[in-house]
């Protein structure tokens, strides 16, 4: 490769965020549905190169990044053990819109992916309940586009897969609070060659973690 491990660049970092999200089940028809939008702004920590002639120049810098997340799902809920168990088996269609600044390189990259999953709902008690979803599935549009290069392109991935925990606390009848972890893994091809430019396979992996405060109505 062009470099001793293979890896021309990588990013790390926390960035902070909010989301806000909305359930519906239907009392009379077997119907679960889920609307998520989440916004997403920080800075990661950049370790890559920078080409001069035919060589590759290590190089550090701070990345601005500000991402938005669209999502929604549909699945068909399944008691199991009166109403202690819910098992919801769903597909869930989201939206990625991420803007990353390096130095005067402005990058802006939007992503639709296709999920496939299963959610489980448990009733611990009169105020415990938990949950745990694990989905797989492949984005269906990705494009990027680096408006200083004139470099436009799309690319796809070869698979996206996730898992999600989560433990609420309910106040009242109304009310809950809650915390929620979730693992995302999504591997990216290359892009196509446009004018002598090509964007490099990558890899992402991802740890969020929330703080919530739910409504029942």
């Amino acid at each position: 490769g062009l470099t001793q491990n293979g890896i021309l660049d990588s990013e790390s970092g926390a960035i902070p965020g909010m989301s806000a999200q909305m359930r519906w089940q239907g009392k009379d028809i077997p119907l679960w549905a889920q609307l998520r939008y989440q916004r997403n702004q920080g800075r990661t920590s950049y370790q890559g190169h920078l080409q001069s002639g035919t060589f590759l120049v290590p190089f550090n810098a701070k990345t601005g990044n500000t991402i938005h997340q669209t999502a929604v799902a549909v699945g068909i809920p399944f008691q199991i053990r009166g109403n202690a168990v819910q098992v919801i088996p769903y597909v869930e269609l989201a939206q990625n819109r991420w803007r990353r600044n390096l130095l005067q390189y402005k990058e802006r990259y939007r992503t639709q992916t296709v999920d496939i999953g299963i959610l489980t709902q448990w009733r611990l008690s009169n105020r415990w309940t938990a949950e745990a979803a694990a989905s797989a599935g492949r984005q269906t549009e990705g494009r990027i586009h680096v408006d200083a290069f004139q470099f436009a392109s799309g690319f796809q991935s070869s698979g996206a897969r996730q898992l999600k925990l989560g433990l609420a606390f309910h106040i009242d009848s109304r009310m809950e609070i809650g915390a929620h972890w979730a693992y995302t893994r999504i591997r990216h091809h290359a892009t196509e060659i446009i004018n002598g430019m090509q964007a490099p396979p990558a890899m992402t992996r991802q740890h969020a973690l929330d703080l919530r405060m739910g409504w029942h109505y």
